[in-house]
């Protein structure tokens, strides 16, 4: 995938009031722009998944429990921490 079609992923939708989203199509994105998210739940387990894309960091998440979402958000950026330059 090019890097015209990941920026259309991964910017921010936007109203018709004009005003920005915090979600971009199909990934959610971080406050300051240096990260974007995706999870799902299927069959009593839970995935997530971080990109830094500017780091070219990936953090990948799966665990055993449905609909698990408490701290993810939280977790994934501190997994990647240590690896940011």
């Amino acid at each position: 995938m090019g890097e015209d079609a990941l920026r259309q992923l991964w910017s921010s939708a936007v109203l018709s009031s004009g005003e920005p989203t915090t979600h971009g199509l199909v990934w959610d994105l971080a406050a300051d722009g240096d990260a974007v998210y995706h999870g799902g739940t299927a069959l009593g387990a839970t995935t997530f998944l971080c990109v830094r894309p500017y780091e070219g960091i990936v953090v990948a998440i799966a665990v055993n429990l449905s609909l698990w979402s408490r701290d993810r958000l939280e977790l994934a950026p501190q997994l990647a921490e240590p690896f940011v330059p």
